[in-house]
């Protein structure tokens, strides 16, 4: 079950694409899970420098990751434009305003992240963990 920060109905967690290739991320460096909760903040405000995101918020990104790598049944429905993950984001009203870069940012990242996962589509059935790892693995280029 997922953690009450993320629950979503169903358990069906919908994300956007480059959210989906984090899971990926993830599962090839497990070690960012040994990393000391104030490293691990540290690192994520090094990564993004323009991080508006709050440390709770931050660290249950990080412990959502591992209960999907840990959970490879779990349900993930790619979605475009906001996710479950940007509606929890205290940026995320001004992520999507027309008028801010970071909209097109993520736009992007979505588009590009779909291009290079080869065999991730947008679908009405969601994909398990465990599918998206396998259709991905050793194809991001």
């Amino acid at each position: 079950m997922l953690d009450e920060y993320w629950k979503q109905k169903d358990d069906i967690l919908e994300l956007r694409p480059h959210h989906v290739a984090e899971i990926v991320d993830y599962k090839i460096h497990p070690e960012y899970f040994d990393i000391p909760n104030e490293k691990y903040i540290n690192i994520w405000a090094e990564s993004y420098p323009h991080n508006i995101r709050p440390d709770v918020f931050v660290l249950a990104y990080r412990n959502l990751m591992k209960y999907l790598i840990d959970n490879p049944d779990s349900k993930i429905k790619i979605v475009e434009g906001s996710d479950q993950i940007c509606k929890k984001c205290p940026a995320d009203k001004l992520c999507n305003s027309l008028d801010w870069l970071r909209k097109s940012e993520a736009y992007n990242a979505d588009i590009q992240w779909i291009k290079e996962a080869k065999g991730i589509r947008l679908r009405k059935e969601p994909y398990t963990v465990r599918e998206i790892i396998e259709l991905t693995e050793n194809k991001i280029e």
